[in-house]
């Protein structure tokens, strides 16, 4: 089984008004491919920062990050950014919903930024916003929307290009059991399943 993620001695050094943090020490990580895999750890341990360098959100002090078969420690910004946009879906752990756009609308957000035209944005977002049922809040916008209701548009928005790396950040925290429970269902059933529908 190949790997999705291949982490070889990764560094994270922040530099402060304080001095060093080191968020990170020497990570070696494989993570292989079709598999659903839990990092866990106490607060401030560096998940965050981890799933931010895998998802190509930031970058390694030093170290080699390799997603999906590409070495992304040195891509230059503009095809980190492309790779990023096509192969990685991330749910972040506050949503980071676009305020002034409704969910149907945030959801096409990336599909839009890919290229691809409007009306099939629009019926590929529908079609994801019903998976997570959210189909009769399309129309609202966030601040409308339950702390549950926005992470569930937010996953539908990271299943928007079809990514194949899904990298999901504490997407149980900030909502209720049932909604807790109803998210994790669904999301071992994408990858059972390999993921969303296309269309």
């Amino acid at each position: 089984m190949s790997e999705a993620v291949y982490l070889e001695g990764v560094h994270k050094i922040y530099r402060t008004a304080a001095g060093e943090v080191h968020a990170l020490r020497g990570v070696t990580l494989k993570i292989p491919s079709a598999t659903a895999t839990a990092l866990m750890g106490p607060s401030g341990s560096g998940k965050t920062t981890l799933l931010n360098i895998i998802s190509t959100l930031d970058r390694p002090t030093s170290g080699t990050v390799v997603v999906l078969g590409t070495d992304v420690t040195n891509l230059d910004e503009r095809r980190l950014e492309r790779f990023r946009l096509l192969k990685i879906g991330y749910l972040f752990q506050s949503y980071n919903l676009v305020p002034y756009l409704t969910a149907l609308q945030n959801v096409m957000l990336p599909m839009l930024a890919a290229g691809m035209p409007r009306d099939l944005a629009k019926a590929k977002a529908k079609l994801l916003l019903r998976l997570v049922g959210l189909e009769d809040s399309a129309e609202r916008y966030p601040i409308q929307l339950s702390g549950g209701m926005q992470q569930r548009a937010a996953l539908a928005r990271a299943l928007a290009n079809s990514p194949e790396l899904l990298i999901l950040d504490e997407p149980t925290s900030n909502v209720d059991l049932e909604n807790a429970s109803a998210i994790l269902s669904l999301i071992l059933a994408l990858n059972k399943r390999g993921g969303p529908p296309s269309s």
